[in-house]
């Protein structure tokens, strides 16, 4: 029985073998050739990388750009803070620890951490902050990562380490120029120069030192030369030689083996991109770096532009990612300062969006990372505590949100691909909105009471000073009326008194009446004095204390001392004060005149540390008992030191009296 049925299965296994080798091919297909007409700064990439997120890294001759699937947004030297990178012209591009981006430039090193905003700028001509790098070969700085996050920097012949923020050099510098570095994933570094090709363990300790490979080794018939370096998904090290257009593996070990015999996917895939770039007449193609995705997509860094080249295979199934969407950038519009803020986020690190009072606008993007169609995959969110549930699958990849109330509510994203699978993962993010306290309705409350208090206030207040002022003038015109009305009734009954008197009495009635009309009049003009405001100023109330002396002291040849120290003359005063300070002065001043015999008199108006003082003091012979005293004149300067809000004490002495009053600025 099984030698009849050998014939058939020994067919059967030839027609699978058959089927197998003409069904598992891969082949590849150029997609799109993303130019400065797609949006990118420059056609010249060097170096290209991917996130764990899915966000594609380029470094151009002008800046980097970050690729989302539908824009490139570029960083370089014009971009604002935090993330303007030092120089344009980017020559590498690497993803350290913790998200950190380290970005070579011909003007140094960059680490950016694009989702909390910080920048830091290394080895440049004004920070050299590595040595033994020299700031006269900035131009050369090369940079690689390494699997454990280390990374290691190549400057002309300089080859160090950075670990955790120690730089460490290994080997003496060389005299070539290392043109391409790179590790795989064993943390070994392989450093290629214009003469040779070098490996160096995680330590430092040199693996090999290959020189320039001839024809010979190989069986070529022109001189074989490396013009770059490669590392795959597979860990595979691979050397291109642009000038016979072959490629060779090398092991850590300095081993190397001709991929032409072995029919390595790489080369094939670089023969392809040839092909298919020169029916577009394009020639000198360059290829300097590249990128494999989980999408079965292959990133190509050129001379001609972003190359995006589609895998097809019979025995590899690219399998979506389980988490392949994700907020990863959002903008607020801050009305106080008319700035529309963009903030990446780090979808491993999620973090509340919190909008303030005065954040009125909320635009999110988002995004998912199978970039094979990406304008054909679709998106569904919902803003919980917002929406009522979620919204159809459409291709938009932003939302904005305006004015939102106050209150916390959780964004959640899902979307399906290019082929409509939806995936299952839905991404979440809370937002934090704060309102000011004028859209709460007991705010409004309290804030429409203060108002109505307010006004009642400023009414009672008004009301109170419209009192207090018209007590004021009542007071002054019911002491003017007193006065002057005490007066003439005195000048009138001495009038006529004087009828019936004789000489003698007469010529001593005629005194008296002069004596009170002229403090009649001398009562008037103080009162006029006070409440013109042309007179406002302080410099007017010394004028009229300085008349008040030549007038009482001076003429009777008494020593007088007047001291202004540290007083504003031009500063404005009040009517109520100036006649205050006025009948104060001239009742301090007459009282030396009428109770002593003076020897001098000092008089000190001074600024002090927190008010003024007045000092009045005087030295005298003896008293005299030419008119009584009353004591209402001490009494009536206390009143109005008072009423101005200062203290005033009296000082007497055997030979002297001295009235001292201060004032303090509450």
């Amino acid at each position: 029985m099984l030698k009849q049925s050998l014939p058939y299965l020994l067919s059967f296994l030839f027609l699978f073998s058959s089927y197998t080798s003409t069904n598992c091919q891969t082949s590849y297909k150029l997609v799109h050739i993303y130019t400065d007409n797609d949006g990118l700064s420059s056609n010249i990439i060097k170096s290209i990388t991917r996130y764990n997120i899915g966000l594609l890294l380029i470094g151009t001759h002008n800046g980097v750009h970050i690729y989302d699937g539908y824009n490139f947004q570029l960083t370089n030297s014009k971009t604002p803070p935090p993330l303007t990178l030092n120089a344009d012209k980017v020559n590498s591009f690497e993803i350290g620890k913790n998200g950190y981006s380290w970005i070579g430039s011909i003007n140094g090193i960059n680490k950016i951490n694009p989702f909390n905003g910080i920048n830091k700028s290394y080895f440049n001509k004004g920070n050299l902050i590595y040595p033994p790098l020299r700031s006269d070969t900035i131009s050369n700085t090369l940079l690689a990562s390494s699997p454990s996050g280390n990374i290691w920097i190549a400057n002309n012949g300089i080859i160090c380490q950075i670990i955790n923020e120690e730089v460490k050099q290994f080997l003496p510098e060389r005299k070539d120029t290392i043109t391409k570095i790179l590790c795989d994933h064993e943390n070994n570094l392989y450093a290629l120069s214009n003469q040779s090709l070098i490996g160096l363990n995680p330590s430092g300790h040199l693996l090999f030192d290959l020189k320039e490979f001839t024809s010979p080794l190989f069986g070529l018939q022109k001189s074989s030369k490396m013009s770059n370096l490669f590392v795959t998904k597979k860990n595979e090290i691979i050397i291109e030689d642009h000038l016979n257009a072959r490629y060779f593996k090398i092991d850590s070990l300095g081993n190397i083996k001709d991929l032409t015999t072995e029919n390595h996917w790489l080369p094939i895939f670089f023969k392809e991109v040839d092909l298919q770039v020169k029916t577009d007449n394009i020639k000198n193609l360059r290829k300097f770096d590249f990128e494999e995705t989980e999408d079965g997509l292959i990133w190509v860094a050129t001379n001609i532009g972003l190359i995006k080249m589609n895998i097809t295979s019979s025995l590899e199934v690219y399998a979506p990612k389980k988490n392949p969407h994700f907020v990863f950038l959002y903008k607020k519009y801050d009305s106080s300062s008319g700035e529309l803020k963009s903030i990446f986020l780090d979808p491993n690190n999620v973090k509340p969006i919190h909008l303030s009072p005065k954040e009125l606008y909320l635009e999110i993007q988002f995004i998912n990372s199978n970039y094979s169609s990406p304008l054909k995959n679709k998106f569904s969110h919902y803003l919980e505590g917002f929406e009522k549930d979620w919204l159809p699958f459409n291709t938009i990849n932003s939302v904005n949100y305006s004015n939102l109330p106050k209150g916390e509510y959780l964004f959640k994203l899902k979307s399906k691909n290019a082929n409509g699978l939806i995936n299952d993962f839905v991404f979440e993010i809370p937002i934090i909105v704060e309102r000011s306290l004028d859209k709460d309705t007991w705010f409004k409350i309290i804030a429409f009471a203060s108002v109505l208090f307010c006004i009642a206030f400023f009414l009672s207040f008004k009301y109170l000073q419209k009192r207090k002022i018209d007590r004021l003038r009542n007071r002054m015109a019911r002491d003017l009326h007193d006065d002057v009305s005490n007066s003439l009734n005195n000048i009138r009954i001495i009038a006529k008194e004087t009828d019936n008197l004789d000489q003698v009495e007469v010529e001593s009635n005629f005194r008296r009446i002069q004596k009170i009309s002229s403090q009649a009049i001398e009562h008037v003009e103080d009162v006029i004095w006070s409440i013109d405001k042309s007179y406002s100023k302080s410099e007017n109330l010394y004028f009229k204390m300085e008349d008040y002396l030549d007038d009482l002291l001076r003429a009777k040849n008494i020593p007088v001392e007047f001291t202004w120290q540290g007083l504003d003359k031009n500063k404005e005063l009040g009517f109520v004060y100036r006649r205050n300070m006025l009948l104060i002065f001239k009742e301090a001043i007459s009282n030396i005149v009428k109770h002593t015999k003076p020897l001098d008199v000092h008089i000190l108006f001074k600024k002090t540390k927190d008010g003024y003082l007045m000092k009045i003091r005087n030295n005298f012979e003896e008293r005299i008992d030419s008119e009584k005293s009353t004591g209402k004149g001490i009494i009536g300067m206390r009143q109005r030191a008072e009423s101005m809000g200062a203290s005033i004490e009296f000082i007497e002495g055997e030979n002297s009296f001295e009235v001292l009053m201060e004032r303090k600025f509450k």
